[in-house]
């Protein structure tokens, strides 16, 4: 999509430059033209000349607001559909939880002959599904994963697909009532570079899901790249 963007507005300056000389040359041969039927011809050619100029500005006009404003307001907001699994088994290592069973310590053989009817989780099992970086071409790179944050935030990593259209970041936690809000867009592919800022001190504190989600011109989008960030409040 960018090169294409690119070629047209090629297209549309050549095309300026063109009817603009043609303006010019009409108004010059007015002041040395006498003969009525000859002024009507000139008169005529700069009114063509003028409108052309006119609609190639409009198209520009246009096309710049259609792809760097409308397109990203109506993408499909895929990350506004519930996830078939919770968002924040995270949470559980900061929050207390309910007290299952009485304190007890349990030596390895006790713990071996407790039969289960599932098995317990393991630490990869705690992180909810879909957190991670899956696509090299949509990574975070800064913050981290579990890194705490507070006020302005720099992200830093790669959003650049094939047909590339636009990215954003999206958070979902406490002050977003479970919700994906967009934090951030921007309509230029980067590659490992600076991705955008965001101020985290609007947000109540606790424990968030941080993600990049790229589109490209279909508006389909590869997996986002999700990572649990902790959002804590300046002293």
């Amino acid at each position: 999509m960018p090169r294409l963007e690119t070629f047209i507005y090629i297209g549309l300056t050549l095309g300026a430059v063109y009817y603009l000389r043609a303006f010019l040359r009409a108004q010059r041969q007015l002041s040395g033209t006498v003969f009525g039927l000859e002024r009507e011809a000139v008169y005529a050619q700069r009114g063509v000349a003028l409108s052309m100029l006119l609609v190639i500005v409009f198209f520009a006009s246009a096309l710049y607001v259609f792809l760097n404003i409308v397109m990203p307001a109506l993408a499909p907001d895929i990350g506004n559909r519930p996830r078939p699994t919770p968002a924040f088994a995270v949470t559980l290592v900061s929050s207390p939880g309910p007290v299952l069973a009485p304190a007890r310590t349990l030596s390895p053989d006790q713990l071996t002959s407790i039969k289960l009817g599932t098995p317990l989780p393991t630490a990869t099992e705690a992180i909810p599904s879909g957190i991670g970086c899956p696509n090299p071409q949509v990574t975070i790179t800064a913050p981290v994963a579990g890194a705490a944050v507070a006020g302005p935030v720099e992200v830093k990593g790669t959003a650049s697909i094939p047909d590339f259209a636009f990215y954003k970041f999206e958070l979902n936690g406490p002050g977003t009532e479970g919700n994906w809000r967009t934090l951030f867009t921007a309509s230029a592919p980067v590659s490992d570079g600076v991705l955008g800022n965001w101020d985290a001190s609007i947000y109540a504190p606790g424990s968030y899901l941080f993600r990049l989600v790229v589109y490209d011109a279909a508006g389909h989008t590869p997996a986002p790249c999700v990572i649990p960030i902790t959002i804590v409040a300046i002293p």
